[in-house]
């Protein structure tokens, strides 16, 4: 091989790395650093009650055993590797919650990455989520965006919620928010 093709070679995957390193923050791997998942969990029932009373609905009450069966879910999605309704049983969001209920239950549920940077395709742009607050605003913005979830949000007859989330050492973020009404 000539010193110019290798020299060549060298350059591509020298930039290939530096590029590589960029958009997974520059550690290859994101891993859980210090990353808060309570907090996470307390910025998005916080971003959701902001978003409920922009639309003249009541707050939401945090309920620990809400938010309890909620990271157990999330938990749950981080061991299959993906966002799902269904739970260790097959179950759904009523077979974790409905015990807690006096009326009807829901669930919205994400995945996303922190510590890294993502393609947003429903602007087209490259996002990367470093806190706890980025997480949080990004995930409810994309609920917002989804008509099931967003009805899920604005949904009259809820009181309470728990929310759990759980990051992976690759740094996925696994999100769950169960909803309690108080009406039958």
């Amino acid at each position: 091989m000539n010193s110019n093709v290798a020299a060549a070679a060298f350059a591509v995957l020298a930039i290939s790395l530096a590029i590589y390193g960029f958009y997974m923050g520059g550690e290859g791997l994101a891993g859980d650093d210090g990353f808060d998942e309570e907090a996470l969990e307390e910025y998005v029932v916080e971003a959701v009650n902001e978003q409920r009373t922009s639309q003249g609905l009541e707050t939401l009450a945090p309920r620990p055993e809400l938010t309890e069966r909620a990271r157990a879910h999330s938990n749950h999605m981080m061991e299959r590797g993906e966002a799902t309704h269904d739970g260790v049983d097959g179950g759904s969001h009523y077979h974790r919650y409905g015990d807690l209920c006096r009326g009807y239950t829901g669930e919205n549920v994400a995945s996303t990455w922190q510590g890294r940077s993502l393609l947003h395709e429903e602007v087209d742009e490259i996002v990367r989520l470093d806190d706890e607050r980025e997480v949080a605003e990004h995930v409810v913005d994309r609920w917002l965006d989804s008509t099931g979830h967003r009805e899920s949000l604005f949904r009259e007859g809820w009181s309470s919620t728990g929310v759990g989330a759980t990051v992976a050492e690759d740094g996925g973020v696994y999100l769950t928010q169960g909803f309690c009404s108080t009406e039958d």
